[in-house]
């Protein structure tokens, strides 16, 4: 029976964090505004602010539970973050924080990008509220929301930390992203009957039923994406878009190149061919032609009209 699940079974792989601040991008033609940077949040850390009861800055994380069996029953999950001393840290030990799970996919390595590109969160799973220390550890409990993970009843697109913003809330936090301070992940899973699990060592071995809690090793220290890629709002260069033409397109083009149609060429011919009959039976230069008097008449005229040998 397996005694470890081994080091970083379950590991924060990554993270990006979205600033309210930040102006979104204008659409082309018009251009692009420059973006703002935030001092207060060195290269590499994770924030989540509040101002004047306002979401100001909001992190979100990857948690990598793909070496827990699937069907295990998750009995302990918590994830460890500790304050930045370097950083602005403001009002930080009055500070609300819960955790929630994420609905979409979304990127590692970005900052401070603008609220409108933030993934969205689902409200009706299972969240939780972080607990401080007096040296600054952040502890999370995401017991529930792993087990809904691990049991294939949600999927697992990551958390965020988002501020808690009542009573006209204004705080900071800024927690590590990198050496020893990094955001860990520790806990224990029972895995689910005849599971072959393979342990640190890489043996392994299938759990027979009823077997004990295997413990989640998060290692302190361990690599993750930081977002230590600042926001760039400018567009793509054109030359770094693609030069393929998708076939329909290609196909449409393509036709359009070849010229009208033989329809509009006989549609012209006919168009022409009726102003011709229209100008014969309007007669020359498309005066009307007098029209002819009947023999009754020239006889009527001939008689009223005096002649020479009359007169």
């Amino acid at each position: 029976m397996p005694t470890s699940a081994g080091a970083d079974s379950a590991p924060v792989t990554g993270g990006s964090w979205f600033y309210a601040g930040q102006p979104e991008p204008l659409p082309p033609p018009v251009g692009t505004v420059a973006a703002v940077p935030a001092p207060d949040v060195p290269a590499g850390d994770f924030p989540v602010g509040a101002k004047a009861g306002q979401s100001d800055k909001e992190t979100y994380l990857h948690i990598d539970t793909a070496a827990i069996p699937s069907g295990s029953a998750v009995t302990a999950f918590t994830l460890t973050m500790k304050e930045d001393p370097a950083a602005t840290n403001v009002n930080q030990t009055m500070a609300k924080v819960t955790l929630m799970a994420v609905k979409d996919f979304w990127a590692d390595g970005v900052t401070a990008a603008p609220y409108g590109q933030r993934p969205e969160v689902d409200d009706k799973a299972p969240q939780a509220t972080g607990t401080r220390a007096a040296d600054g550890t952040w502890t999370f409990d995401l017991t529930a929301l792993v087990a809904m993970w691990v049991q294939g009843n949600l999927t697992n697109n990551g958390v965020a930390l988002v501020p808690v913003t009542d009573n006209g809330a204004t705080f900071e936090v800024v927690w590590s992203g990198s050496g020893a301070s990094v955001p860990t992940t520790n806990g224990t899973f029972t895995p689910a009957a005849g599971t072959d699990t393979t342990v640190a060592g890489g043996t392994s071995d299938t759990v027979a039923s009823g077997p004990a809690a295997v413990p989640i090793n998060a290692s302190p220290g361990a690599p993750i994406v930081a977002p230590d890629t600042p926001y760039n709002p400018l567009p793509v260069p054109r030359s770094a878009t693609p030069t393929n033409t998708p076939a329909r397109t290609r196909t449409i083009a393509a036709h359009a190149k070849r010229g009208a149609p033989a329809s509009f060429y006989l549609a012209g011919i006919a168009v022409i061919g009726l102003i011709g009959l229209g100008a014969i039976a309007l007669g020359e230069l498309g005066e009307p032609t007098p029209a002819r008097r009947g023999a009754v008449l020239r006889k009527l005229e001939q008689r009223l009209t005096p002649t020479k040998e009359s007169v």
